[in-house]
């Protein structure tokens, strides 16, 4: 665990950034926001502001996870 004992080195080089911070935190936001998603839409009582809860929370979370995803390293098959 040597690269983290400097995380000014580790917060100026943008691809260890990416790998060892931001990635982690917002797939764990994203992962967040959908299970708060699921619990707000089982209280609701009609159909249509049970939709409107998930279609809402979970789209907020499934982007963050999306712009977060390596796609370029998933597109090369890494």
């Amino acid at each position: 665990m040597d690269m983290f004992s400097d995380m000014g080195t580790l917060m100026g080089d943008a691809a260890m950034r990416f790998k060892y911070v931001e990635h982690p935190t917002t797939m764990l936001l994203g992962a967040v926001l959908i299970t708060i998603g699921n619990a707000k839409s089982k209280r609701q009582e009609a159909a249509k502001n049970k939709a409107k809860t998930v279609v809402i929370w979970f789209g907020i979370g499934l982007l963050l996870i999306a712009l977060r995803f390596p796609w370029e390293a998933f597109l090369q098959g890494a």
